[in-house]
């Protein structure tokens, strides 16, 4: 095989790779725009929460137990408190684990929406940021592939095969 047949081969082998690692940075781009919203919305969700969230002292009540999809046994407290409204309220919180992470009969933190005191929340920030920041990070992780693909792997390609036939 000659030097133009071994450029000739390398070149269709390396357009096949550089489209494929278009196509996987397509697909990684397209999982971008779909995740980036959905973690915008996690994230000025919990901000608008926090913006208009009162704090107030509560009690764990109950351990409510669960079982997920593994058969693992899961935890969540369910706590009561007063709202400034005057009635009482007990809720669920909206986090499980795998461990009780309180005690019945123990005094809590609590925020909730003076509009909707039903919906209130442990004041944690694990809990309270837990969606934004996975949803954030797969966003993140999507948009560094797609550019990856896209950018460094075609031209690693390029330099690869010149440097082969040279």
């Amino acid at each position: 095989m000659d030097l133009t047949d071994r450029a000739a081969l390398a070149t269709r082998r390396s357009l096949r790779m550089i489209l494929a690692a278009r196509a996987i940075g397509v697909l990684a781009i397209v999982s971008f725009l779909c995740s980036a919203p959905i973690a915008a919305w996690f994230y000025f969700s919990t901000a608008r929460f926090l913006e208009v969230a009162i704090e107030t002292e509560g009690v764990v009540i109950e351990i409510d137990k669960s079982e997920n999809s593994d058969g693992r046994t899961m935890y969540r407290p369910v706590f009561a408190f007063t709202a400034d409204n005057g009635r009482n309220y007990e809720v669920p919180s909206s986090v499980s684990s795998g461990r009780p992470s309180h005690g019945i009969g123990d005094k809590v933190s609590i925020l909730y929406d003076p509009e909707q005191p039903a919906e209130a929340e442990l004041d944690s920030t694990w809990r309270l940021w837990l969606g934004a920041v996975i949803a954030g990070f797969l966003s993140a992780g999507a948009l560094v592939t797609g550019l990856f693909f896209l950018v460094v792997v075609p031209g690693l390609v390029r330099w690869l095969i010149l440097t082969r036939v040279e």
